[in-house]
Formats: C-alpha cells, sequence, structure tokens
C-alpha cells in the first residue's frame, strides 16, 4: 500500500488513528495520533482514510548521469532494486551486510538502503590476514550479490571490514568516507532461529546493520537536557515496571502469567551486542515463553516490553499475526502497565 506524508490513517489492529508525520524506512511511518503522540507504525498495519493533497515537484534528480558512472539505468537489475514510497530525497545513510540462508551454506549481500551511491571495498579477516573480496560501485536503494559461503566457511572469518564512500551528483552535502568493522560471531550462524523474516532479501536472513547515520544523529543531536529528560522518564519507566513486577509476581499460575522482555531481565550482561542481536533475544525468549504457557495450558499471558522506541513491541505483535494466528491479543491493563505490555489470551473461560 502507498503511504505519503500527510494522509489521514486509521490503524488496522489498534483503535484509533491520525496524520502520516514522516517515513522512518520503508516499511515504518510516524503516525501524530489524535492525542498529539509520534507512534512508529509499520505500513502494512494502515488503512488510508483520506489522502494528502499533491504538491508538485520543481527540482533536479540527484541520481547520478549515465555519463558520470558509465550505467545505463535501463539496464538496472530491478529485482535487487527497493524504493522509497516518499519523493524526498533523504540524508539518512544505511548499510546492512545480509546472509540469506541457503540450502547450501548462505549468500551474502551488500544492502545499500539511502540516497546516494556508494563506492566500495569489502575486505574479509582469516587467520590473521585481511583481502579484499569485492569493490566497485553501488548504487543507490540497491542490494548486491557477494559471494556464496559455507558455513563451516563463516567459521573462519574473524570479521568483515567495509571501506565506503558515498555521492551524488549535482548540488548536494558531502558525507565524510566510513570505515566500519563487523566482528563474526559462528554460532549464530549454526541457529535456525538467528534467520528471520526481512524487507531486504527474500528468504530468512541474519542482518547485521554497518550504518545508520539517522540513529547516530539523532543521539548526536540531543541536548544536554533531552538527555537528562529522557535518562529521568527511562527511569521513572523502570522503577514503574520493577514494582509491577513484584506486585504482579504472584499470579503467575494457570491464570495469568507475565514475561518480562526488558533485555535486563533476560541478559546479565549485554556487552558487545547490538540493538538487532539484542532483539533477537527478546523475540526468541517471546517464543520460548508463548509455547511454554499454550503447553501448560496457561489461560493469559502479559509480556512487559515498555514503550521505547516501539520496535519491540512491533515486532512481537508481527511475529503473533504470522505465527500464534489462533490467538487473540491486545494492550495489556493500562491501569497496571501503562502503555508497555501486550496480552494475549490463549484460552477462553
Amino acid at each position: 500500500m502507498s503511504v505519503k506524508i500527510g494522509d489521514k490513517v486509521r490503524f488496522l489492529n489498534d483503535v484509533g488513528g491520525g496524520i502520516v508525520k514522516s517515513f522512518l524506512n520503508k516499511n515504518t511511518v510516524l503516525v501524530l495520533n489524535e492525542d498529539d503522540f509520534d507512534i512508529p507504525v509499520l505500513i502494512e498495519n494502515l488503512v488510508v482514510i483520506e489522502q494528502a493533497q499533491e504538491k508538485p515537484l520543481d527540482k533536479p534528480s540527484n541520481k547520478p548521469s549515465v555519463e558520470d558512472v558509465s550505467y545505463n539505468y535501463s539496464d538496472r537489475d530491478e529485482e535487487n532494486y527497493f524504493e522509497h514510497d516518499n519523493s524526498e530525497i533523504s540524508k539518512q545513510i544505511k548499510v546492512l551486510l545480509g546472509f540469506e540462508k541457503q540450502d547450501s551454506g548462505v549468500n551474502a549481500y551488500l544492502i545499500n538502503d539511502s540516497d546516494y551511491w556508494m563506492l566500495y571495498n569489502i575486505l574479509v579477516k582469516t587467520n590473521d590476514e585481511s583481502a579484499s573480496i569485492l569493490a566497485g560501485k553501488l548504487e543507490d536503494n540497491t542490494k548486491l550479490y557477494i559471494t556464496n559461503y559455507e558455513i563451516d566457511e563463516i567459521g573462519k572469518i574473524s570479521n568483515f571490514a567495509l571501506q565506503l564512500i558515498f555521492y551524488r551528483t549535482g548540488k548536494y552535502e558531502p558525507v565524510n568516507p566510513i570505515e566500519k568493522t563487523l566482528e563474526i560471531r559462528p554460532i549464530k550462524f549454526f541457529k535456525d532461529e538467528s534467520y528471520i523474516e526481512n524487507e531486504y532479501l527474500d528468504k530468512p536472513s541474519i542482518i547485521f546493520p554497518i550504518i545508520d547515520t539517522l540513529s547516530e544523529n539523532l543521539s548526536r543531536e540531543l541536548s544536554e537536557k533531552e538527555l537528562r529528560e529522557i535518562v529521568k522518564q527511562k527511569e521513572e519507566s523502570d522503577r514503574f515496571q520493577k514494582t509491577l513486577s513484584q506486585k504482579y509476581k504472584a499470579r503467575n499460575d494457570e491464570h495469568l502469567r507475565e514475561i518480562d522482555l526488558h533485555i535486563h531481565e533476560l541478559l546479565e550482561d549485554t556487552s558487545g551486542l547490538g540493538n538487532a542481536e539484542m532483539l533477537e533475544v527478546q523475540i526468541s525468549t517471546f517464543k520460548t515463553e508463548m509455547d511454554k504457557a499454550i503447553k501448560e495450558r496457561v489461560k493469559k499471558i502479559v509480556f512487559i516490553h515498555g514503550v521505547g522506541n516501539g520496535v519491540l513491541k512491533q515486532e512481537l505483535r508481527q511475529t503473533l499475526q504470522k505465527e500464534y494466528k489462533k490467538y487473540a491479543f491486545q494492550d495489556a491493563s493500562f491501569k497496571e502497565y501503562g502503555f508497555g505490555a501486550t496480552m494475549v489470551v490463549l484460552k477462553r473461560n
């Protein structure tokens, strides 16, 4: 479904709606709801009830010309190209490495999810030696097949190093060259649950974010006052959730079970883990507890996920819709949990 900034929408799975304020990525938008709160929502969970008025755009194209890059757009591999729904040129740089599960090993991909063209050099380190395995240029919003690795080969790689330069033609804000290193944990590639559905590759894959300047820039732009306010809100939220956890711990019986998915409740040490890996742990715990509750005939189960940026809540509910279709779910009691929990009904009274 095509959604534009300014569209009036209704939520497909929740009560209410609002106005599309901005795009967070190709699949998620920020909706200003009727209570003047900004809520991240998957586009697939929205229904457009009133489209925004179209405004004519009058600006030159920022795509490199054929002469500049010796490339013919008519020859573009459309299978590897993904288009943003919004027409605004984004300053965000987002680069990922994806490993798509195959019958034999994994296919490795370089993903350029940005509106800049990219010069790249990919180096692989094995046995204390680094070697460049691929170099070239990759157009905007495109993925590139690198090679196929047997799982045993992955186990011999200690890291991938990427050297990247971003550019457009005409006038644009330059981006400094970037060097990033991705440490490899081979054990992930042996676990089936590490491979998840994603927006870039056709089959379940392991996706490693390499660069995301949107989140990095947002962090840098926060003032000290805003940071203090965020810390204060987090401390209050943590105290609230801890009180709830203690208050309702006794209710974890055959009628109602509560599971706290805050990462510090699941792992003693999160050092070295990225956001994607922590989310993977949380969703894996969610599935384990769901299966356990179903087997033990628990009537209702509440997952405490907190408010945060809404990513865990969205992923949790998306998993419910795909893998646990027969069970109804809803926001848990606001009086008891605030906005930070989802209740799944496993057995009707």
